[in-house]
């Protein structure tokens, strides 16, 4: 693979190492370009799907590479090696090759962890695989939420080396008006049609609810084995996989939206939910509840229980008007902590954190523009 051409001098370099690097990630990287003193270098392994819009998303150079075999040096990738890797997580190949060569060359490494605290024994015997070695392999952590603060804190990882915001929707992509009162009857999931995202449980709970016979739709959007049982389910619509802008307009339609998964370290797709002004219903299973539901919610659920969801899509059901709107207000005002914005805000945290470069905006900011005040390393820091 050929080198970058030469590029004039910046304050400093950041290199981002993704697996299946995906569209939401391809947003919120692209919101560094806010940046006029920094050099982006984007690695990824293929997702699964054609990677034209990301490439003509991310406005920086992309490097894609395909399996384990072959695994690049730095120096098949640019110049000079980044002054901070983004690696995500610890057990991928390509990321832990690129961030160990890295911190050999007294860069620093930052480890992009989506996982969440979920008091397993496989998580106690990673704390202690993590406690002896893993630890050292990186000098900071970003993680979307809580779930991931409380995972690291577990693994003996001080709060002062956490930031939170990695994960995000654009709400420039997802950003629905209409009040969900408003909307047509239809509950919607998004997502892989599998039992992992609890769409065997999902179509039994709205099977037992009676909803269709009240003008209720259940319309699920995604690919997998289980996209046949949901076209056969009364009521049901299914679709298959589709970009983000047509999501988002299915989103903007419907009224309620539900993410029954059995396990969802985070779960952006609840996130583009919030900025579409949706009910939002989940299984407790899902970290992103966290950050964009009441503790309380009546429409938060027990994972993998068909009469839990019956009951959930029940509740929404009979909302009057006026608490539907409130709902998904409330979800939308949440939502707002989070996406590129935060992304690149929390990214600069790191640079001054770890660098003392203070990364400027390219011209005055305008509302809801990145600025300065939140790009240093006085800027926003979440608590614990």
């Amino acid at each position: 693979m050929a080198r970058d051409q030469a590029i004039e001098p910046r304050d400093v370099s950041i290199g981002f190492v993704w697996e299946g690097l995906p569209m939401y990630a391809a947003r919120e990287i692209r919101a560094l370009a806010a940046f006029k003193n920094v050099a982006v270098t984007v690695v990824g392994s293929r997702p699964p799907f054609s990677v034209a819009e990301i490439d003509q998303t991310i406005p920086f150079p992309i490097h894609w590479y395909d399996g384990d075999a072959n695994l690049p040096a730095w120096a098949d990738i640019t110049s000079r090696t980044p002054d901070i890797v983004f690696s995500s997580g610890w057990a991928f190949p390509l990321c832990t090759r690129l961030a160990a060569e890295a911190k050999q060359q007294g860069r620093a490494v930052v480890c992009m962890a989506d996982n969440r605290r979920r008091h397993t024994a496989r998580q106690f015997l990673g704390a202690v695989r993590f406690r002896l070695g893993l630890r050292r392999r990186f000098d900071r952590f970003f993680v979307p939420g809580q779930g991931g603060r409380s995972l690291m804190r577990y693994f003996g990882v001080p709060d002062s080396n956490v930031r939170e915001g990695l994960y995000g929707a654009d709400p420039a992509l997802f950003n629905a008006t209409t009040a969900a009162s408003r909307r047509s009857k239809t509950a919607l999931f998004v997502g892989q049609m599998i039992e992992r995202k609890g769409v065997d449980v999902l179509l039994d709970g709205f099977r037992a609810s009676g909803l269709e016979s009240q003008g209720w739709r259940l319309r699920c959007i995604g690919d997998g084995p289980l996209a046949a049982q949901a076209a056969a389910t009364p009521g049901c619509e299914h679709l298959p996989f589709c970009e983000a802008s047509e999501v988002a307009g299915h989103l903007a339609s419907a009224r309620l939206f539900i993410l029954p998964s059995r396990n969802d370290n985070w779960g952006v797709a609840l996130h583009e939910a919030a900025l579409s002004r949706c009910v939002l219903a989940a299984s407790k299973t899902v970290g992103a509840t966290s950050e964009l539901m009441p503790e309380d919610s009546p429409l938060k659920f027990s994972a993998g229980c068909p009469t839990a969801i019956r009951d959930a899509l029940r509740h929404a059901s009979v909302l009057a008007d006026e608490s539907t709107d409130s709902l998904a207000n409330a979800a939308h005002a949440r939502a707002q902590h989070f996406g590129p914005g935060r992304f690149a805000r929390e990214v600069a945290g790191f640079v001054a954190d770890l660098t003392g470069v203070r990364l400027t905006a390219r011209q005055a900011p305008q509302a809801g523009d990145i600025h300065d005040a939140t790009a240093n390393g006085t800027g926003h820091r979440d608590e614990p």
